[in-house]
C-alpha cells in the first residue's frame, strides 16, 4: 500500500510540475506584453527594460532623451476613479435586507434581525481577509497589467496565539490554537498558470498559482495542521533548487532584478480535478459522493514532494475558485489586454515630437513661438518652457476647439488672438 500511494504521489507531482513548465513557455509572449505595460506605466523611472528613444530618421537607437509620460498620468486617473466608483463609501460597499415577504415562518422583524447579524458576521470576515486592500491591489493590477485577480472566498486555517500562565512557574507560555476563515487574497498574474485551452476563467479545468516561498514561509505551513510537517520538514533540509526548469521558468522575465527570490523555494499551488482511482491509492475517502469519476481539490507541490492535499469543501463545486477580471478582452486568452498597451502609440507619438521640438530650439536662432493646439492642465506651457530651457522661446496655449456651452461667443469675443 506504501508504494502504491507513492507512485500516485509521484504521479501527481511529475503530471503538475510538467504542465506547469508546459504553462510557462507558452505564456512568454505574454509576459512580454507585461513588461512593456509596466515600462509604459513607469515611464523614464522604468528599469533596463524602459523605452529608449528612437529618432524619427532611421537610427536604430539613440540616445535617451527627455519624455513626458501621458501612461502613467492616465491609469492613475483611471485606477483612481474605478476605486473611487468601487468605494467611494468606504470598503463596506454592500447591505443585506430581509425580504418582505418571508416564505417562512418568521417574523419580518426577526427575518430583519437576522439580516443584520449576518451582515455583522460577513463584514467582520471580509475586514479580516483585507477585502478593501486586496480588491485595490487587483484593480490596479487590471488597469496596468490587464488582468485582476482575486481567490476566494475559500476557507483557510488560520492560527490563533494567546498565552496562559504556567500554575507552577508562574511563566506565561504561548499557546497555538487553528481556525477556520473565509477569505479573500489578490493573486499576482506574474504568478498565475491558468488553463490555456480556453478563453474564460469560469471554462478554465484547472489553474496552478506558484508561491515563492523562504524557509521561514515553509516553517509557518509546517505548523498548520492542514499541511503536512514532515514532507516539508524533509524539504527543508534541502537548498532550494536555484537552477531547476521551474525556477527558471518562473523568473525568466519576471523583472530585471537578479536577486529577486533568489534562494526561494518554488511551491505549486494546483486546483483542479482530482480522480476517485487517485484519492482510493492516497487513502483519502470524499466526505460526499459524485456522480463523476472526479473531486474537484487542491494539490501543493514543492520539490517533488505533496506538502496538501484537500479536496473543496463545497459540495457539488467544479470549477476553480478564482474571479478574473479584464481592462479590455484578448480575444483567445483568460489575460486581458491593459491600459498602457492601449496608449503606447499615442506615447510613441508624444515622445518623438517632444524630442523634435526640443532639437528644433537647439538649432533655431532668435525668438520663437511654441504653439500647443491640445487642451492641457493649467500650468502647461510653464513646463515646456523651462523643458526648453531658453527665455527667448514663448509658448502660448491654443486649442484646437471651444469650451462647450459658449463655443460661439468665444468665437465672436476672444480675449487674444494669435497671429503667425
Amino acid at each position: 500500500l506504501d508504494r502504491i500511494r507513492q507512485e500516485t504521489e509521484g504521479s501527481l507531482v511529475a503530471g503538475i510540475q510538467s504542465k506547469f513548465k508546459e504553462l510557462a513557455g507558452n505564456r512568454k509572449v505574454q509576459e512580454m506584453k507585461w513588461i512593456e505595460s509596466i515600462n509604459l506605466y513607469h515611464g523614464p523611472l522604468s528599469g533596463s527594460f524602459g523605452h529608449s528613444y528612437e529618432k524619427p530618421y532611421g537610427e536604430e537607437k539613440s540616445r535617451r532623451g527627455k519624455e513626458i509620460n501621458i501612461v502613467g498620468r492616465k491609469c492613475d486617473i483611471a485606477i483612481a476613479q474605478g476605486l473611487m466608483r468601487q468605494f467611494g463609501g468606504g470598503d463596506k460597499n454592500w447591505d443585506i435586507q430581509a425580504l418582505p415577504n418571508q416564505t417562512s415562518s418568521i417574523t419580518p422583524e426577526e427575518a430583519a434581525i437576522r439580516a443584520e447579524r449576518l451582515e455583522e458576521v460577513i463584514y467582520k470576515q471580509l475586514t479580516s481577509s483585507k477585502y478593501g486592500y486586496q480588491s485595490r491591489k487587483a484593480y490596479t493590477d487590471r488597469v496596468i497589467l490587464g488582468t485582476g485577480i482575486l481567490k476566494g472566498p475559500m476557507n483557510r486555517l488560520k492560527v490563533r496565539k494567546r498565552y496562559e500562565v504556567d500554575p507552577n512557574t508562574g511563566t506565561a507560555l504561548p499557546v497555538l490554537s487553528s481556525y477556520e476563515e473565509p477569505s479573500i487574497i489578490r493573486v499576482d498574474p506574474w504568478l498565475f498558470y491558468p488553463d490555456d485551452s480556453v478563453q474564460s476563467i469560469d471554462e478554465a479545468e484547472f489553474v496552478i498559482e506558484a508561491h515563492p516561498m523562504g524557509k521561514a514561509d515553509l516553517l509557518k505551513l509546517s505548523k498548520r495542521p492542514d499541511f503536512r510537517s514532515e514532507a516539508i520538514i524533509e524539504i527543508l533540509r534541502r537548498p532550494a533548487d536555484e537552477e531547476s526548469e521551474i525556477t527558471e521558468s518562473l523568473f525568466a522575465n519576471f523583472s530585471d532584478n537578479t536577486e529577486l527570490y533568489k534562494g526561494k523555494y518554488v511551491v505549486l499551488e494546483r486546483h483542479g480535478p482530482i480522480y476517485k482511482d487517485d484519492l482510493m491509492k492516497l487513502g483519502i475517502e470524499p466526505a460526499y459522493d459524485t456522480p463523476l469519476d472526479h473531486y474537484y481539490g487542491e494539490v501543493w507541490v514543492c520539490q517533488d514532494k505533496i506538502i496538501r492535499i484537500e479536496l473543496s469543501n463545497v459540495e457539488g463545486s467544479y470549477s476553480v475558485p478564482y474571479a478574473v477580471s479584464t481592462w479590455v478582452e484578448n480575444p483567445g486568452s483568460i489575460f486581458g489586454i491593459g491600459a498602457p498597451l492601449l496608449m503606447s502609440d499615442n506615447q510613441h507619438v508624444v515622445n518623438v515630437a517632444w524630442q523634435m521640438a526640443l532639437e528644433n530650439s537647439q538649432l533655431s536662432s532668435g525668438p520663437q513661438v511654441v504653439i500647443d493646439k491640445s487642451t492641457v492642465p493649467v500650468g502647461s506651457t510653464r513646463v515646456v518652457e523651462k523643458a526648453l530651457g531658453r527665455d527667448d522661446i514663448f509658448v502660448v496655449s491654443n486649442p484646437e476647439f471651444l469650451r462647450e456651452g459658449s463655443a460661439v461667443h468665444d468665437f465672436l469675443n476672444p480675449d487674444r488672438v494669435v497671429i503667425g
